[in-house]
């Protein structure tokens, strides 16, 4: 469902004009992310290995750490993935670790991209927490280090991700809309969700006369 999903939002940005991200838009007004949690982050390892017929970079970068790959046939196209909520506290609310496109084990998304062209780009962002903002901007810092990488920018980038990653997303096109050819919320939080289950636990404790906490 995720790959159809992306295939179609993909044919639709298709139409418009291409889009990249220009570095100089990070510093936009009205994008002040929330801080980050006042403790010290340790980076996981970010190794890992290609898929065929693809090379890979992955390490540290002002936004955390990283992972990227492209196909030997890459299109020309870039999408940028945003993962979702991670606790900062618990035992491993400090360690800041980066994944690869998808839900799950074994998600075929990463497959997906690479099969039909696709780079693609994943952060850790520089802290864990409920950071949508902070998680946006170390995402489109990813788009020059894409460059760099690879010698050549993306003509298009597309963003998209799950869960606070979605709203990730949907912060993105709203605030940078010329920056991307295209966005894929999946099961997004943000402030509509959060109004939801507040809505709930003010509705429970008045029928019950129980605090939720």
């Amino acid at each position: 469902m995720i790959a159809k999903a992306f295939v179609m939002a993909v044919s639709i940005a298709a139409i418009g004009a291409a889009a990249t991200v220009r570095s100089t838009e990070l510093g936009k007004a009205g994008i002040t992310p929330a801080p980050c949690p006042d403790q010290a982050w340790e980076e996981a390892d970010s190794t890992f290995e290609a898929l065929p017929d693809a090379k890979v970079s992955f390490g540290h970068y002002d936004g955390g750490t990283y992972r990227l790959e492209i196909p030997e046939k890459w299109n020309g196209e870039l999408v940028l993935w945003a993962h979702g909520y991670v606790a900062s506290a618990g035992a491993q609310g400090s360690r800041l670790r980066v994944g690869v496109p998808g839900v799950g084990q074994g998600s075929p998304f990463r497959e997906h991209l690479i099969e039909r062209g696709f780079a693609w780009a994943a952060s850790s962002y520089r802290c864990n927490g409920y950071v949508p903002g902070r998680g946006l901007l170390d995402t489109m810092a990813l788009t020059d280090l894409f460059a760099k990488v690879n010698g050549k920018p993306a003509s298009r980038v597309y963003l998209t991700g799950v869960s606070m990653g979605g709203h990730v997303t949907l912060l993105g096109m709203q605030e940078f809309p010329a920056s991307f050819a295209g966005g894929l919320a999946l099961c997004a939080s943000g402030p509509g969700e959060m109004d939801f289950l507040t809505s709930v636990a003010a509705a429970s404790e008045l029928v019950t006369g129980v605090t939720v906490k």
